[in-house]
């Protein structure tokens, strides 16, 4: 095997890459010349590369040049089933093998392009196929007779009468546009062979194939960082164990016997220990430096917590966006359960992203520690990170959410910039009712889940959003009390209650974690409540109320009672330790 072709057998994608990027206009013109259709010549190269990885990967390629005559070949017969389940009648062989009997209907002709398209585009299917692939593609007549499944003479009686055909064609092309027409045989190979040079891939078509390699190369190159880890694991455990061994034989060679003079030590050696620091991979976002809640139609609101202080160019990037609308309508385009949720591409395919005025795209640097940044938010459960192409300054508006821990295949190869921190209940069922078609997670354009907006707030403004959000946040009833649980039986929960002093009628929910007991009168009384459907429960955590069910309540928490409601009793929790060492009994709820 030649160096490339090894690199790319063991799925090296700058390898994979780099025979993509030598092959892919040979692909798409053939592709063009044999369909006579740019569009269909677009999906049928990006068919053509998405499946021809496997080929490699097993061996069966030892040059470039047979990876060149092998990727043509699946090309032209791709090309040939298309056309196939068209009309099963496209490539039947005329009788008598007369292929100079051709007839051309003047009403019926194409008349667009050059004269070389022009020809191409009339010529029947059959005929286009062995004109292209002799003077083109410069197969051998035996080589064409296996894809048409006939005999080498059959081919040889086609290209005979190839000048003929080209002859009644350009006569015909006349007769419908009454202009001089005309054009030898050498004249279109000529022009066939011209036009490779002007063939200009689309940025679609690129960044289809490179996923398609990231998605094969991924796997491959984490079991093999996997791999080095082990090995490095060893090597470094037989370095310590080798030099554990020489130093003690050094040390031993080194004792004086019974009868030598020593002289004193200090005790000490002079080796040190050099081992580097483990990366120490965060889980949450300390200090936020923006909120996003992405509304996503039909399955409700992900609040994600963004760290700019880790990322700060891919945030800014990600807030910008958002700020701008440009999020507004998108979809998620690709979801695997267990792995992740994809979205915020305007071309609803994986191929887009944020564009300038002259509709190039914009990209970001990625902030990720293999490209040199010191990021180490971790791919757990709940990271939002960005998406990219084989380029690892790629970035520019597509982004995903992890759906179940992925560290070993994301985690210093993806710049994550934040964690969900409310709605993975979302993230659950979005990803839960996906039905991706392949096994890259692609979801059909109909079923995409929509984004209809995501709102970006600073900490300040996300911390009012709450206060101002949170149900009957601001007052507690006069008649309320405060309680202790101690004991929880079937639904039935036991308390200890403390009363309210006329200084203390009144009192913010939030504030109840501030609340020092000693401004409550102790009292005896012990009440239960049984918890039915008439119960009302709230949580408060972390200065967040939320509706709440009685799962939620332990022993040792302390509730807030308000039983003179008429629709039935309100129980309000905060989840705190309670500092019950005083003398009275009472104690301070403390976070």
């Amino acid at each position: 095997m030649t160096p490339l072709i090894k690199k790319a057998h063991k799925g090296n994608r700058d390898a994979m890459t780099t025979l993509y990027q030598l092959n892919k206009q040979q692909v798409y013109y053939i592709c063009n010349l044999l369909l006579c259709d740019p569009k269909a010549a677009d999906n049928a190269c990006v068919h053509v590369f998405k499946n021809t990885w496997d080929y490699l990967l097993n061996g069966k390629v030892a040059t470039e040049e047979d990876f060149t005559k092998f990727i043509i070949k699946k090309a032209v017969n791709h090309c040939k089933n298309k056309i196939s389940k068209r009309s099963n009648k496209a490539f039947k062989i005329p009788q008598n093998k007369n292929f100079a009997a051709t007839q051309y209907s003047v009403s019926a002709l194409i008349i667009e392009g050059d004269a070389c398209e022009q020809v191409l585009a009339n010529l029947p299917p059959l005929h286009r196929f062995i004109y292209v692939l002799s003077a083109y593609a410069k197969w051998s007549d035996a080589d064409i007779a296996e894809l048409l499944h006939t005999k080498s003479d059959v081919i040889k009686a086609a290209l005979d009468a190839e000048q003929i055909n080209l002859d009644r064609l350009t006569y015909a092309i006349k007769q419908k546009t009454t202009e001089e027409a005309g054009i030898t045989t050498s004249e279109f190979h000529m022009l066939m062979g011209s036009g490779l040079y002007s063939v200009q891939i689309s940025h679609a078509i690129d960044t289809v194939v490179i996923l398609a390699i990231d998605s094969i190369a991924e796997p491959i190159e984490r079991k093999a960082k996997q791999k080095m880890m082990k090995i490095s694991l060893i090597s470094v455990i037989s370095c310590v164990l080798a030099f554990l061994l020489i130093f003690g034989i050094v040390k031993l060679a080194t004792l004086p016997d019974d009868t030598a003079e020593s002289d004193d030590t200090d005790g000490t050696s002079d080796y040190v220990d050099d081992t580097t620091d483990e990366i120490t991979w965060l889980t949450e976002v300390e200090s936020p430096t923006h909120y996003a809640i992405i509304d996503i139609a039909d399955y409700g609101q992900i609040t994600v917590a963004l760290d700019g202080n880790s990322a700060p160019e891919t945030v800014e990037n990600f807030v910008t966006l958002a700020e701008e609308g440009f999020y507004d309508g998108l979809t998620f385009h690709r979801i695997i359960e267990g792995f992740m949720m994809q979205g915020g591409d305007p071309d609803a395919d994986g191929t887009g992203g944020n564009t300038d005025e002259d509709g190039n795209e914009i990209n970001i640097i990625g902030e990720f520690y293999y490209n040199g940044y010191d990021n180490y938010l971790s791919h757990v459960r709940g990271a939002i990170s960005m998406a990219r192409a084989t380029d690892y300054d790629s970035a520019s508006s597509q982004f995903f959410i992890v759906h179940e821990d992925s560290t070993d295949s994301l985690d210093m190869l993806y710049a994550a910039f934040g964690y969900v921190i409310e709605g993975m209940d979302v993230v659950d069922a979005v990803c839960e009712a996906a039905e991706p078609t392949d096994d890259n997670g692609t979801i059909e354009y109909e079923n995409q889940p929509v984004i209809t907006t995501i709102t970006i707030y600073t900490p300040e403004e996300y911390e009012q959003l709450l206060a101002d959000s949170s149900p009957d946040a601001e007052v507690v009833a006069i008649d309320a009390k405060i309680a202790e649980v101690t004991a929880m039986n079937e639904g039935v929960i036991s308390l200890t209650v403390y009363g309210l002093t006329e200084s203390s009628a009144e009192y913010q929910i939030f504030d109840l974690k501030d609340v020092d007991l000693t401004n409550y009168e102790a009292t005896e009384e012990t009440e239960e409540y049984t918890i039915d459907s008439s119960t009302v429960i709230y949580k408060v955590l972390d200065g967040v109320l939320t509706e709440s069910d009685s799962s939620e309540i332990v022993v040792g928490d302390m509730l807030v009672i308000d039983d003179g409601a008429d629709e039935g009793v309100t129980i309000v929790i905060y989840h705190a330790e309670t500092d019950t060492d005083n003398e009275n009994g009472n104690g301070t709820v403390t976070e």
